[in-house]
């Protein structure tokens, strides 16, 4: 809620997408085909592998800000130890408290994870983020990042060179189908710091001068939410 009172007061916000568009990102909604409380991924499949390289992986689900629907995230090291034996889990207990977001640590090898519904039975929308690397099954749609209110401007990736799309830059809509990126700008640039400077990070600021140019120009803009 900061990016909707800062929006109030005047701040224009310009926000990376994020950089999962391609492999790094899972999205589905709940189902538990065989009642074993452990999320289907897919047809009949139940580990998203995490390749090597993956530090941490995320997850988060639709039921903000506070989340009554408990839900956690477990590690393990081959499919023949799920699910039985994870090397690693989360045990945040989501009871109305908390934001509902899972994390855990990866061993940078290829990794398995599961994600088990403890307790709560409504319908979910789900997302699984593992930056850095890639995720077996894996989809394009709903990878872009928090925060996705409408009081920030999100900005997605083309490349310098021929304006074309980033195949990496996260697309949209977000996980509560909001139409997201709201922009696209150049990334693959020249910088004092980085050259060249890839990612939706070198196309946010790229964005935010432009919008700066804008409000000098007219200093009757005001941001969304505004």
């Amino acid at each position: 809620r900061q990016f909707e009172r800062s929006a109030a007061n005047g701040t224009l916000w310009s926000v990376s997408a994020g950089n999962d568009g391609d492999g790094g990102h899972w999205h589905g909604r709940w189902r538990d085909s065989d009642g074993d409380d452990w999320l289907d991924v897919s047809e009949n499949k139940e580990l998203i592998e995490v390749s090597e390289g993956t530090r941490r992986v995320f997850l988060q689900w639709d039921d903000w800000p506070q989340s009554d629907q408990n839900l956690d995230l477990y590690l393990f090291d081959s499919r023949s130890d799920f699910p039985t034996n994870p090397i690693n889990g989360t045990n945040n207990v989501q009871d109305g408290k908390w934001a509902p977001v899972e994390r855990v640590s990866t061993t940078g090898s290829t990794d398995y994870v599961a994600i088990r519904r403890e307790s709560g039975t409504k319908p979910l929308n789900l997302t699984v983020f593992g930056p850095g690397g890639s995720l077996s099954p894996n989809t394009t749609a709903r990878s872009v990042t928090n925060p996705t209110t409408d009081a920030v401007l999100t900005v997605g990736a083309t490349y310098y060179g021929d304006n074309s799309v980033e195949p990496f830059s996260a697309r949209g809509p977000s996980i509560d189908g909001r139409i997201k990126p709201d922009v696209v700008a150049p990334d693959g640039v020249s910088t004092s710091v980085y050259d060249p400077f890839f990612g939706t990070s070198a196309a946010a600021p790229h964005a935010g001068g432009v919008f700066a140019l804008a409000l000098d120009k007219n200093e009757s803009l005001r941001p969304p939410g505004a």
